[in-house]
């Protein structure tokens, strides 16, 4: 079996739902963020993209619920066009002063500010632009749609009751053939009772979730201890998550974007996968 692991936001419907995650980061509790570009996708770069060779039409990046993430700086540095998402504004501030980064330009699309990201020291033919709003609120109609997603840290953030919705703003983000890396975890209640987050999220219900708009297979899973140190790095050994690292099974998914179905030789469009979600789902 295998599953889906991450490092985010919980995200309800409501803003109120981010107020936990703005006080993590007033607070500096950031044990969820990992310093080092994940080892995942620097193995699996060529998965993600493809294959593509970087062009002016290099690969258009989603990171959903991206924090700090300097797997962004990363994938930029590599030439390819970066869009990342996170509900907090203290998370894009820290990204750009840690990366020594500069905004060129600030703009308000929708619900959301979008700042375009920009390091003046290093060639790169795209700004970063990011996302500060709310996940369940991007649409393609204000972001575009996208070749590739990297969700290291979005899926097993979310309470479990809104994957299906993200699960549809995903599929909705990215654009057919397009293909997504998901990192997961598996893992037992942490050791003070919580689920998450990370909150387990096993393969079958993986498949369930994402088998309508993607072909998903599983790359990898990894059970060892000594495998899942390093992406909490910064982990206190008392802390739950340090209590449950021995049960803990990483795995890594590649999703294809499926095509479109077709009926009487027409395109059937998939109402979820066109940005329109029911304003008060269950």
């Amino acid at each position: 079996t295998g599953c889906l692991w991450w490092v985010a936001v919980v995200f309800k419907a409501g803003d109120i739902h981010l107020e936990p995650w703005k006080g993590r980061w007033r607070n500096g509790n950031l044990g969820f963020h990992l310093a080092q570009v994940h080892p995942f996708l620097t193995k699996y770069m060529k998965t993600l993209v493809n294959g593509t060779v970087v062009t002016s039409k290099s690969p258009n990046i989603l990171i959903p619920l991206c924090g700090k993430s300097v797997d962004m700086a990363y994938l930029q540095f590599q030439g390819h066009q970066v869009t990342g998402v996170d509900g907090v504004r203290e998370a894009a501030d820290s990204f750009i002063k840690e990366q020594g980064m500069s905004v060129s330009k600030s703009e308000r699309v929708g619900g959301f500010n979008v700042l375009h990201i920009v390091d003046q020291d290093k060639n790169s033919n795209f700004a970063i632009r990011y996302f500060v709003g709310d996940f369940f609120k991007a649409d393609p109609g204000l972001m575009g749609r996208f070749t590739a997603a990297w969700d290291r840290a979005g899926l097993v953030a979310v309470d479990p009751p809104l994957r299906a919705r993200y699960a549809q703003r995903l599929a909705a983000l990215v654009e057919s053939g397009g293909t997504v890396l998901l990192v997961a975890v598996e893992h037992p209640p942490f050791g003070d009772g919580s689920l998450g987050p990370p909150f387990s999220l096993e393969e079958e219900e993986a498949r369930g979730l994402l088998g309508r708009d993607f072909n998903v297979e599983l790359l990898e899973a990894s059970v060892p201890y000594l495998h899942v140190l390093p992406v909490f790095p910064r982990c206190c050994p008392c802390s739950p998550v340090a209590k449950a690292l021995p049960m803990l099974m990483r795995t890594i998914c590649v999703l294809h974007r499926k095509r479109p179905a077709r009926a009487g030789g027409c395109l059937v469009a998939n109402p979820l996968a066109s940005g329109a979600l029911e304003a008060n789902p269950p």
